[in-house]
């Protein structure tokens, strides 16, 4: 094996300037951020796989369904399960308010737009998809699986247990319900996702070849 000594990890980084740039363009275009008057949009970017816990999604939309009619939700993203979650969405009654469009080249774009991000998974690394939700200021919905707390580690986001679709539509629907919550999530999210930028990318990785070629030093 190897030493816990001797492991170093570098997480993801995420384009901060990409982000401003893509806000940007989007609030002079006149499509950014949902106003008071459209439905509130829930954005998860993930495959459609179990692990990913989009069957979770599903069923915490059908329980917040009865709270928040007005609330709906996107999936970005394609896989194998697609077949069996299209079944549970049209069991559930839910294909008026649950979209799943499958691929999308620029799934950032809708992120941008979107109320609140959620990631369901069972498993998970540390999800870049929840990172650049924390650079555009979108208030994140995790579940506490793999990286994802370290993800939401400076803030910007509220964790669930996996696999808990009530913990799921509980939380969706407190920031749902409180405005004033979303808005603080999103400033420390964009606060959160400096730690993230790839400036601290590239400082880390390079910290790693320094260490490695001090420890072949001393060999």
């Amino acid at each position: 094996g190897v030493a816990a000594s001797r492991i170093r990890v570098v997480p993801d980084g995420v384009d901060l300037d990409a982000h401003a740039e893509r806000e940007r363009t989007m609030r002079t275009a006149g499509a950014h951020a949902a106003t008071s008057t459209d439905s509130p949009l829930i954005v998860c970017i993930a495959a459609l796989r179990t692990v990913k816990g989009v069957d979770v999604l599903l069923d915490a939309a059908a329980a917040l369904r009865p709270h928040r009619p007005d609330a709906r939700w996107i999936v970005l993203g394609d896989g194998r399960e697609r077949p069996r979650l299209e079944a549970q969405r049209a069991k559930l009654g839910l294909t008026d308010i649950v979209q799943l469009p499958g691929f999308v080249p620029a799934p950032e774009d809708v992120l941008a737009r979107a109320t609140i991000a959620v990631q369901p998974s069972r498993a998970e690394a540390l999800s870049s998809s929840v990172l650049d939700a924390l650079a555009l200021g979108v208030p994140v919905v995790a579940t506490t699986a793999g990286g994802l707390p370290e993800a939401l580690a400076y803030g910007g986001g509220m964790l669930v247990t996996p696999g808990s679709p009530v913990e799921l539509a509980t939380a969706v629907g407190h920031l749902l319900d409180d405005k004033a919550e979303r808005m603080r999530l999103g400033a420390a999210g964009r606060i959160a996702a400096g730690h993230f930028g790839v400036d601290q990318l590239v400082q880390r990785t390079l910290e790693v070849y320094r260490f490695v070629a001090q420890t072949q030093g001393t060999q």
